[in-house]
């Protein structure tokens, strides 16, 4: 789980996804703003991606894990927002999901 600091509150939400810029992935968007405070994001998993509230929390926790990773290594401070597009394959393994977000970041 990210730490309260790098989460970000769902008022700014809007503002990021509305003035960032979008890098455009497979499985995935992520939008980012540059700003001066600690990086801090945010994942979004519609229920069009899947109904079931177990695979959207699934795919939800493999990015958090994978931007809790990332953080550290940063060294760019942005707002970001992951966006899911796509239901990731089953065999879908932390390490997947972590090259998809190192990759963005």
């Amino acid at each position: 789980m990210l730490s309260k600091r790098n989460r970000i509150p769902s008022q700014e939400l809007s503002d990021v996804l509305r003035r960032g810029t979008r890098v455009r992935g497979e499985y995935m968007d992520f939008v980012f703003k540059k700003t001066s405070e600690t990086p801090r994001f945010a994942v979004i998993v519609s229920v069009k991606i899947d109904k079931r509230a177990v695979i959207r929390n699934r795919m939800k926790r493999l990015v958090r894990e994978a931007i809790q990773k990332e953080i550290p290594s940063l060294t760019l401070t942005v707002d970001g927002v992951f966006l899911i597009k796509k239901k990731f394959p089953k065999e879908y393994s932390y390490e997947d999901v972590s090259l998809i977000v190192h990759s963005m970041v």
